[in-house]
């Protein structure tokens, strides 16, 4: 430093020291959240107004990484315990005492959605532990389709019978079975190699659609003669089995769940793409249920629900089904067909939803590089917590009585749960805090799509 600087001045060097550390701690801060132009953008976008999306700032794609290490790290340590998604219910919100597993019901769907984000991870960003993972994936929901001893059929879970953290839910799960003391109506134990596990039954589109929206995904985006051998045996077993019993979802326990035409098609479509050979013939099938399912849509309209309505969760199923035909069709023009029903369904139905996760799908899917669905999956990635069990809800200023706001809440507004992306975008979030950690893959799924497109970078 030149001796004439005025910063030997002892006064003046404290002052910039303190003015540097202003401006670093308001970096901080900024960096971690959203600005008030990017604010701004998304109150925009929920209002269905042109949207000028000013990208990332210096340090945000940073807290970004980190946050996905982070629910990545966490989701590996404590929420895949018999390698499937649980969450975990505490005593109280010390997580001091955990009383059980929780939310098993639904551990395939999620677990397949935690295989996409894996298979996206490792499209951008290729390594031997991203693999491994999706190799161990793709053997934990193989054993789903063989431990029931019918071949094909999707249980829900699987787990040690003696977990005592398990026990608690497969021994209530659907109800007091009488003859079978110690279980629930609908969960049962495993045949052989699995005699010292149970599984849990009434599995329902939802826990096939997780299986087929990650094999779909890994297809896609993994290239690994290994990893695609696994694939090719997870679908052809599950196919096999839905040609068998004409696509009803049997467990032979007496429950049965039937298919709808998105449903039917997009497992078609996975079939045929992974094994042509195998299922060549239900092409004349896929034909018809593909011409099918254009004339529902015409006719009959997408049904998708709106932010305000309770069942919201049949959305995110419709689009994971909508990423599969989009992503795995082979004709040019069926392709663009798909393409633009989810164009067009996402714009009119779902565009305001700030959501990112069906944002990501839909830029996936398209190619379209809309600036709207853009700012939703960047400013949700920013809006969302840096951990879900600490987050609590910001008071929401335009809420109306009941249970809904008038229009999507932000991200930080929202309650958080298993995958937030499923919920009710209006909803307002609860009165007092739940002791259960979920699973981040609501987040860990639209970071890595989003970064696939390069964006959150």
């Amino acid at each position: 430093m030149n001796s004439d600087s005025p910063m030997r001045d002892p006064k003046l060097r404290t002052a910039w020291a303190g003015l540097m550390a202003v401006l670093l701690l308001s970096s901080q801060v900024f960096a971690q959240g959203l600005s008030a132009e990017q604010d701004r953008a998304l109150h925009h976008v929920r209002e269905g107004r042109f949207v000028v999306w000013p990208g990332l700032y210096a340090g945000q794609a940073t807290v970004l990484r980190e946050k996905a290490e982070f629910y990545l790290a966490a989701y590996q340590a404590e929420h895949q315990p018999h390698g499937y998604a649980v969450d975990l219910r505490w005593a109280d919100r010390t997580r001091e005492t955990l009383l059980q597993y929780d939310g098993l019901g639904d551990g395939a769907i999620w677990t397949g959605h935690y295989l996409a984000a894996l298979s996206f991870q490792y499209r951008v960003a290729p390594n031997d532990g991203v693999l491994a993972a999706i190799s161990d994936t793709l053997d934990a929901l193989d054993a789903l389709t063989r431990v029931s001893g019918k071949d094909g059929y999707v249980a829900r879970y699987l787990g040690p019978a003696s977990d005592p953290f398990y026990e608690p839910y497969y021994a209530q799960y659907g109800g007091a079975a009488f003859l079978r003391p110690g279980f629930g109506a609908r969960a049962f134990p495993g045949v052989a190699p699995w005699e010292e596990f149970i599984w849990l039954g009434d599995s329902s589109r939802d826990t096939y659609d997780g299986i087929h929206f990650g094999c779909a995904a890994v297809w896609r985006n993994v290239e690994d003669g290994v990893i695609r051998a696994k694939v090719r045996a997870l679908v052809e077993r599950v196919g096999t089995a839905l040609i068998r019993d004409n696509f009803l979802l049997l467990d032979e326990r007496g429950n049965v769940e039937l298919p709808n035409p998105s449903f039917y098609v997009a497992w078609l479509r996975l079939m045929l793409t992974v094994s042509p050979d195998t299922f060549r013939e239900v092409r004349g099938y896929y034909a018809f249920g593909s011409w099918l399912f254009f004339v529902v849509d015409r006719w009959l309209g997408p049904g998708l629900r709106g932010g305000a309505e309770d069942r919201y969760y049949p959305n995110n199923l419709d689009m994971i089904r909508m990423f599969t035909l989009c992503t795995l069709e082979e004709s040019p023009r069926r392709r663009a067909a798909y393409q633009e029903v989810l164009r067009r369904n996402y714009r009119e139905h779902l565009s305001t939803h700030l959501n990112a996760h069906f944002a990501a799908i839909y830029l996936v899917a398209t190619g379209i590089r809309d600036r709207a669905a853009i700012a939703t999956l960047e400013g949700g990635l920013l809006d969302f917590p840096e951990d879900k069990f600490l987050h609590v809800p910001e008071p929401v200023a335009d809420a109306t009585t009941g249970e809904y706001a008038r229009g999507a809440l932000f991200v930080r507004q929202r309650s958080m749960r298993d995958f937030i992306w499923q919920r009710p975008p209006a909803r307002l979030p609860d009165a007092e805090l739940r002791p259960v950690a979920y699973p981040g893959v609501d987040y860990l799924l639209p970071y890595w799509m989003a970064r696939s497109l390069q964006l959150a970078e």
